[in-house]
């Protein structure tokens, strides 16, 4: 639910997102297809780093005893 209330998706696709796909469709489908592609890469590809990040520190955080 939280999800859906973020404005920040919105905002993105309304302002950035959404003008810079049709006018990479308009240029070619490819263009399309790797605007898609590089975006969704880099955002699984941070939240991909930051789990990698943060598991190699848990020992570190449950070392306290907690």
């Amino acid at each position: 639910m939280a999800n859906l209330l973020n404005p920040h998706p919105y905002l993105f696709w309304f302002v950035i997102g959404a003008p810079t796909l049709l006018r990479a469709w308009s240029a070619s489908a490819l263009g399309a297809v790797v605007f898609i592609v590089g975006l969704y890469a880099c955002l699984i590809g941070a939240k991909v780093l930051v789990a990698l990040l943060r598991g190699g520190r848990a020992c570190f955080c449950n070392a306290g005893g907690m």
